[in-house]
């Protein structure tokens, strides 16, 4: 908060001295079964309610469009400042389910999946000179909507470690603001990503590890 209270984002934001602490309520349901001795099942409901949560929102420069005279001569809207308030109500909640099993003395297995919906609510009129027009072009901090995760570990001999991941995420909103706001490349789009990994861990000598992935 201290840099949202007081930095001006070299020329591109204002600070703001009266802004207040985020208050939410979180709470999350979970349930584990244990399916003969090698396998474990949890699922986790959970909802987090967020007031007064702090947004980047656009406000009318003080000193008006003129480069000279503005107070946010680099704002990426000639003739607004960005400014962090409290300005926001959020809503996150979801389900978790993950899987851990050991079908092996040396193999140990996990996958898990998330769905993730948020929802949030502006309230202009907790802060004067608010552009809602600007202000709601911004989007929220990128987080999947849903996430699947593998992951798998073998153990070797002398102890030596192999993993293989697989990550997708699908439901990602992203926005390219290098492009002015009345370009159509401005506007926000859906996207996906996989990614896997491979790595091995070899014990060098006490305490010491080699890795490669």
């Amino acid at each position: 908060m201290l840099k949202d209270i007081y930095s001006a984002s070299l020329g591109a934001s204002l600070p703001n001295p009266n802004l207040q602490p985020e208050h939410g309520q979180s709470w999350n349901l979970s349930y584990s079964q244990p399916f003969g001795s090698r396998t474990l099942a949890q699922l986790v409901v959970f909802r987090s309610d967020l007031r007064d949560a702090i947004e980047s929102v656009y406000v009318a420069d003080p000193g008006g469009a003129s480069a000279p005279a503005a107070f946010c001569p680099n704002s990426r809207i000639i003739g607004f400042c960005s400014e962090m308030a409290n300005i926001g109500k959020e809503v996150h909640e979801g389900v978790e389910f993950e899987v851990r099993s050991t079908p092996l003395p040396r193999i140990t297995v996990t996958a898990s999946y998330s769905y993730l919906n948020r929802r949030i609510q502006y309230d202009s009129s907790s802060l004067p000179g608010v552009s809602p027009a600007n202000t709601n072009i911004s989007i929220l901090p990128i987080l999947p909507k849903n996430k699947l995760v593998g992951t798998a570990t073998v153990r070797a001999f002398r102890q030596v470690l192999g993993i293989v991941n697989f990550r997708y995420e699908g439901g990602l909103t992203l926005q390219d603001t290098t492009y002015a706001t009345t370009s159509p490349l401005f506007a926000p789009y859906r996207e996906a990503l996989s990614a896997s990994d491979l790595g091995v861990i070899v014990p060098v000598r006490k305490g010491a590890t080699a890795q490669v992935g």
